[in-house]
């Protein structure tokens, strides 16, 4: 198993998905669903995903839109347990 955290292609630098959740603060799950729907520039080697390092800015806009998607669905109900 290889535990380097990155790795260059081309002179393009890769991130494992754990590493890259850590930087997008969610989780690898979520990175991995993220590089297969195409969202992300990512390649696999070896059965894993690897998360291009300029494709960060996209994914923390692309996370950011869907929390506060997510937070305009919110029931006024719910708003008020989250105070």
């Amino acid at each position: 198993m290889n535990n380097s955290l990155s790795i260059t292609i081309s002179g393009k630098k890769f991130l494992t998905t754990k590493s890259a959740a850590k930087l997008l603060a969610c989780s690898p799950q979520y990175v991995r669903r993220l590089c297969s729907e195409g969202s992300l520039t990512c390649v696999t080697l070896g059965g894993a995903w690897h998360v291009a390092e300029d494709s960060f800015v996209k994914g923390k806009r692309i996370i950011l839109k869907k929390r506060i998607n997510k937070s305009l669905r919110a029931t006024p109900l719910q708003l008020k347990n989250k105070r």
